[in-house]
């Protein structure tokens, strides 16, 4: 992770703690929590989060997952539609409508709870700033600035 202004944008995000990694591995897999910093410490990044009950944590970037931009998720369900059934179509529709609506925990929880809607809809915050990092050099490479 590099970019500081995709890594500010992460700060105050609702993520999930990955729920399909090694439960040994992870503490609280599947839980819901805030972002509350990111450092890069060696040999890794960290990531902060503040849970619910008020215990701080820290993870590695790809440990946490965030929903992708609505507009992803919206251009991936219509790209995928003909291969899709109609109740995961409207799960598909009813995380972007939570997300919408500002219930991002409810929205991260529909979105793990099945590959499809997975595939469609979350990013590892690792993934988020690489993706805001394309995002940021093609703006550039658009505007005919130099970097």
């Amino acid at each position: 992770m590099r970019n500081k202004e995709a890594i500010m944008d992460l700060i105050g995000r609702v993520a999930i703690v990955d729920p399909y990694q090694d439960a040994m591995q992870l503490l609280r897999p599947g839980e819901c929590c805030v972002i509350q910093d990111i450092r890069s410490e060696l040999p890794c990044e960290r990531v902060y989060v503040a849970f619910e009950d008020g215990k701080v944590d820290y993870f590695h970037p790809t440990d946490l997952l965030i929903l992708r931009p609505r507009s992803d998720i919206l251009r991936s369900i219509v790209t995928s539609t003909a291969n899709m059934n109609k109740d995961d179509y409207k799960n598909l529709i009813k995380v972007l409508k939570l997300q919408t609506d500002k219930k991002t925990v409810l929205a991260l929880q529909l979105a793990v709870s099945k590959e499809c809607y997975f595939i469609h809809c979350i990013t590892s915050c690792q993934d988020w700033v690489a993706m805001k990092e394309t995002q940021r050099l093609k703006q550039f490479k658009q505007s005919g600035k130099r970097i």
